[in-house]
């Protein structure tokens, strides 16, 4: 998908979107990663993309300013 050559986490430590997001450092570790999908020129795409996944399965971690259970959920109301 050409969108993720635009995103703004394509160089940074994959665990920050998917390490675990629990206690004080896990919980700075997502403010940290949804800041960052926060001024994400593809965005909208990367949510997108999440949402199709989930309605296939399962996913982890955050895309497109969403944790895996908002896009979970997302993907329930639009079915």
């Amino acid at each position: 998908m050409e969108w993720m050559d635009n995103a703004t986490c394509r160089t940074m430590d994959p665990d920050l979107f998917v390490g675990n997001h629990q206690g004080g450092a896990g919980e700075r570790r997502q403010a940290k990663a949804l800041a960052t999908c926060d001024r994400c020129p593809v965005i909208v795409e990367c949510r997108e993309h999440a949402i199709d996944l989930a309605s296939k399965g399962q996913i982890a971690g955050i895309w497109g300013g969403l944790t895996a259970a908002q896009i979970h959920q997302v993907a329930r109301a639009r079915a």
